[in-house]
C-alpha cells in the first residue's frame, strides 16, 4: 500500500499502520523516532539504522522498500519528468500495480507500506 502523507511525523503514520497492519505482524523500518513505539502497539517490530551503516538487523530490513524506491525514483528523472504535485499519488500507485502484478506469478511477497511526502519530489 503507497499512500501520500503531508509529513513523517508519528500521529500522522501510526493511524496507518494500526489501520492496515494486524497486530503481532512483523514490521521493519527505519530508525525514524516517528516508529519508535511500534513494539508498545503489539508489533514485532525491528529497525535498522542507516545512519550508522547497519542494513539488517536480524530478520528486519528495508532492502525491499528501498528497491521498490529506486524504481520510482528512476521513473522520476527518466518515464515521467516531471512530477506534479497535483498527481503525486498516482505515480507510487502505478509501481505498487506492477510489483503486486508481477508478484502475483512469482513467489509471494511480504507486504510492505511507506509514507510518501510531497516535499523534495514535486515542482
Amino acid at each position: 500500500m503507497t499512500k501520500v502523507d503531508p509529513n513523517v511525523k508519528r500521529a500522522t503514520l501510526q493511524p496507518h499502520i494500526v489501520t492496515n497492519v494486524a497486530k503481532g505482524a512483523a514490521v521493519s523500518t527505519d530508525e525514524l523516532r516517528s516508529y519508535a513505539n511500534l513494539s508498545q502497539l503489539g508489533y514485532n517490530h525491528g529497525a535498522v539504522n542507516h545512519s550508522k551503516d547497519i542494513w539488517v538487523s536480524g530478520k528486519h530490513h528495508t532492502n525491499n522498500l528501498k528497491g521498490f524506491w529506486s524504481l520510482i525514483k528512476r521513473s522520476f528523472s527518466g518515464t515521467h519528468v516531471h512530477v506534479s504535485r497535483r498527481h503525486l499519488s498516482k505515480y507510487p500507485g502505478e509501481f505498487e500495480y506492477r510489483s503486486s502484478s508481477s508478484a502475483a506469478t512469482a513467489s509471494p511477497r511480504s507486504a510492505s507500506w511507506t509514507p510518501i511526502t510531497a516535499s523534495g519530489w514535486c515542482r
